[in-house]
């Protein structure tokens, strides 16, 4: 039904692509839903005449005068809420070959969002101080995923927890913001009872910052920076990026969600899977609660 959909309507490479890696998460045997996931258990209520029997629960009505019926709710999970980061050092790439971090981005958040639709499940985009009824988009079908391709693609210059209510969020970035903000932004979703999912996106040169002879650098907003001799801070670089990845992770634990790091010329299927396991066990989860 889907393929012959997808057939009938030309969609943007970057959705087709995201679609075929979202069929292949949710089809994995590690990764389908278990049976029984579908809902809970609520109670017993009498049976009333003219239902069909098969709805009687016969064990639980063998031990009372009356026949019962086994009533359960319907599972409804917590929405997934995406943000990616449009500020200039995304769109940072090494090689003509790579692709920028922006585009890794929009493509892991992408997939993820055309697997939790496939699942019948709702997906929001972060940004703006609005509830969710206000939101900047908000997906429940395949259809819907080309226009949530538009609006993250033109995102806030940092992803926002304000529109989002209850849930999970992902956001994807290199999350070279300030630390305050940082933790602003993990306050807010705790505030609002969002399990945050943290994705850094990071360029392999600046994993390794492999320069010897003078560079200039640039973070893409006005600030200029050349360094004469590279390899004598590489140490002191390296050193302070550990650190600040340590903390971040630390900071992001601490407010209930995850912190996971990927480079742009890994396989998105390195990144995917873990993160698929995570946000689909705690939409369950905060669905329960």
């Amino acid at each position: 039904m889907l393929w012959r959909w997808l057939n009938q309507h030309r969609l943007p490479p970057l959705v087709l692509r995201a679609l075929r890696y979202a069929t292949a998460l949710t089809a994995a045997p590690h990764t389908r839903r278990a049976r029984g996931d579908v809902a809970d258990f609520y109670g017993y209520r009498p049976y009333s005449s003219g239902e069909p029997t098969r709805l009687i629960a016969w064990r639980a009505s063998a031990r009372r005068p009356h026949a019962v019926v086994r009533e359960r709710l319907p599972r409804v999970h917590a929405p997934l809420w995406l943000g990616v980061d449009g500020a200039a050092s995304m769109h940072f790439r090494s090689h003509k070959k790579l692709p920028s971090k922006h585009e890794h981005a929009l493509a892991v958040a992408l997939t993820l969002a055309a697997s939790a639709v496939q699942g019948g499940e709702p997906v929001g985009v972060l940004g703006g101080a609005l509830g969710p009824e206000h939101s900047r988009y908000r997906a429940s079908h395949v259809a819907d995923l080309p226009a949530l391709l538009t609006v993250l693609q033109h995102p806030t210059p940092v992803p926002v927890a304000s529109s989002a209510r209850h849930g999970s969020a992902l956001i994807v970035s290199d999350l070279l913001m300030d630390v305050a903000n940082f933790e602003r932004l993990l306050h807010q979703m705790r505030a609002q009872r969002v399990l945050p999912h943290l994705l850094e996106v990071a360029d392999p040169v600046e994993e390794i910052f492999p320069y010897h002879a003078a560079a200039d650098f640039t973070d893409g907003e006005g600030t200029d920076l050349r360094v004469d001799h590279p390899s004598s801070v590489r140490s002191a670089y390296l050193q302070r990026r550990a650190e600040r990845r340590a903390l971040l992770s630390a900071l992001a634990r601490q407010a209930g969600g995850s912190y996971t790091t990927c480079l742009t010329n890994q396989p998105l299927e390195t990144t995917l899977l873990p993160l698929y396991r995570a946000l689909a066990d705690q939409r369950r989860i905060g669905a329960r609660a």
